[in-house]
């Protein structure tokens, strides 16, 4: 018989399940400052094509779209790759560093894995910039490192133990570079707009040379003649 005054304990609610996202709704999440943590799905170089392709792709469609501006912002995506890269490979090598016995040893291959797995930002000029390539060659560049850094993600996910840092990494490197997309796309837009406001030129107006050419006639001056001569002179 059950106790007076005695409350029976609940038992303790199972973990929700992490809600998964899309990648698409990942990094709409991620530049709304929405709460997100990095997994095992996510794809280093899939989404640095994501990001970026679109933008290479519409650069690609201006009149001019080599210009120096244009240049120095795919310069800075590039960049913003770079240090991408370089935030990925530190987070694999750290977690690779693990494995490595005594503190001292874990450090020195932990600074031997970062120096192999640091990348230079990619050069494009102007051809790059006219074909739009340059976005892929940006996510070529930067999938080496996805396979690795899924596998980080997804270990650092899983650990309910304490606060997946790695994912809070990524998604700052990931903001730098949806930033200094967005700067080259308002850019796009701003010179799309001035086009768009410029006067639109006017035909020259056709001159109605029947008198003069009459008066030409009557003086004895033939009209076809005068045009003959003139074309020749300018041959």
């Amino acid at each position: 018989m059950a106790l007076k005054g005695f409350i029976r304990p609940r038992r303790p609610l199972p973990d929700p399940k992490p809600i998964k996202y899309s990648a698409a709704q990942q990094r709409d999440r991620r530049r709304n400052h929405l709460p997100l943590v990095l997994g095992q799905d996510f794809d280093l170089g899939a989404e640095v094509l994501a990001v970026t392709g679109p933008v290479a792709e519409r650069l690609s469609r201006e009149p001019h779209p080599s210009g120096r501006t244009a240049l120095a912002s795919v310069a800075a995506i590039s960049e913003a790759v770079a240090n991408l890269c370089i935030v990925a490979g530190e987070l694999v090598a750290v977690d690779r560093a693990r494995g490595v016995d005594g503190a001292e040893q874990k450090v020195r291959a932990a600074n031997a894995l970062k120096a192999v797995t640091h990348r230079a930002a990619l050069p494009f000029g102007a051809d790059e910039l006219a074909s739009g390539a340059w976005a892929a060659t940006l996510a070529d560049f930067a999938r080496p490192l996805s396979g690795p850094l899924a596998a980080v993600l997804g270990r650092a996910a899983r650990d309910r133990t304490r606060h997946p840092g790695e994912s809070d990494r990524m998604l700052d490197a990931l903001r730098e570079l949806d930033r200094a997309v967005r700067d080259l796309d308002r850019k796009i837009e701003q010179t799309a707009a001035y086009r768009a406001a410029l006067p639109t030129p006017r035909a020259a107006a056709v001159r109605d040379l029947s008198s003069a050419i009459a008066a030409l006639e009557d003086s004895g001056v033939e009209y076809a003649d005068l045009i003959t001569d003139n074309e020749g002179t300018a041959r």
